[in-house]
């Protein structure tokens, strides 16, 4: 049985098949409380489902009578958790939902999420159990024969790390996807590095495919092998890409400071778009950069951070580091590391 994960919580999977009141149903064995959603095949449709909210030593029926279907998919989730899903993807939603269909999620207003599979042998009735790591147990299939086994999702097959090159995984800020030719060209920035993946690359297509769909600025994980490194950017194979929540304070800065701003002067304005900073005086553009959130910079002496760290690849030269003295919704402070006045670069977000 492959073990499936929910990475934050340290949790495994304990399915097994039961010979009470057909049904799938799910228990929760850990000590917090799941949100969980399922899919499944539904004549020539795929269904997905959720959520059900499973106290601990608690148990829901997702599913009732026999069971149609041998493969069953699911998603569980706890706050401020990440679920390692198996490269499954389903539409989902934050209220409850039943959506028919798994393609287009983002053009049809949800969004497509990762799950994981599960067999459920030849059984009429399941329960899938969601455990602690140290609990483990094989399971129990009951052995009922099934009328006829449904077609599922495709899992398409990756390059196993360092086959083409360095491995990597990164935390990253997802930039955008052009189309070249026809092929796609997709960005992420992580590590200071711009990261770029071409399809015909090495890339996994459907990784491009779903970076695609994503909007700038989305928090992701990703991994594969590093082709070529260039002076600030590295051109990369994607094997695995998928979003993941705000977890730290760069996280929350990265996307809190979205949008445009209009510098004191009257004159000069930033749009921050991802991990991009476009500058404008008197409407007219002037320079196109990247940025990260740093603890430390070397312009700054030693002075503690946090730092806005602004790239401009044009400019060969060392990067501006500015002091990030404070935002919120509404106001941005900064101040040049190298500035020898104490002055300030306040902003004033700027509302279309």
């Amino acid at each position: 049985m492959t073990l499936l994960k929910l990475a934050a919580a340290c949790l495994s999977l304990l399915m097994t098949a039961t010979g009470a009141v057909a049904q799938f149903k799910i228990c929760n064995d850990t000590d917090l409380r799941q949100s969980v959603a399922i899919a499944y095949k539904d004549g020539d449709a795929w269904v997905s489902e959720g959520w059900w909210a499973i106290d601990p030593n608690e148990c829901k029926n997702a599913a009732g009578g026999d069971l149609k279907n041998r493969y069953y998919y699911y998603r569980a989730t706890v706050p401020g958790g990440t679920f390692v899903g198996e490269d499954y993807w389903f539409c989902t939603q934050s209220e409850p939902f039943t959506i028919r269909g798994e393609k287009d999620c983002e053009a049809r207003g949800y969004r497509r999420e990762v799950f994981s599979e599960v067999d459920t042998g030849q059984a009429k009735s399941f329960t899938l159990t969601l455990i602690a790591a140290d609990s483990q147990r094989d399971p129990e299939p009951e052995p009922e024969p099934k009328q006829e086994e449904v077609a599922r999702p495709t899992q398409p097959s990756s390059p196993q790390p360092g086959s083409l090159g360095e491995p990597f995984t990164v935390t990253a800020v997802f930039q955008g996807c052009d189309r070249i030719d026809g092929n796609l060209s997709c960005r992420f920035y992580a590590n200071g590095w711009r990261w770029f993946a071409y399809d015909g690359g090495g890339s996994v297509l459907d990784r491009l495919n779903y970076l695609d769909g994503l909007s700038p600025g989305t928090l992701l994980t990703v991994s594969g092998d590093v082709l070529n490194y260039g002076d600030i950017s590295a051109e990369v194979a994607v094997y695995t890409a998928a979003e993941r929540r705000s977890e730290t304070e760069v996280d929350n800065t990265t996307l809190g400071i979205q949008g445009k701003w209009r510098h004191s002067d009257g004159r000069t304005m930033w749009e921050i778009v991802g991990a991009e900073i476009y500058e404008y005086y008197d409407g007219e553009g002037v320079t196109e950069s990247f940025f990260y959130i740093a603890d430390q910079c070397d312009a700054a002496g030693g002075r503690p951070g946090p730092f806005l760290v602004r790239v401009i690849p044009e400019a060969y030269q060392d990067p501006d580091c500015y002091f990030l003295l404070g935002w919120d919704a509404e106001f941005l402070q900064l101040a040049y590391a190298g500035s020898v006045n104490g002055q300030t670069d306040d902003f004033w977000k700027v509302w279309d």
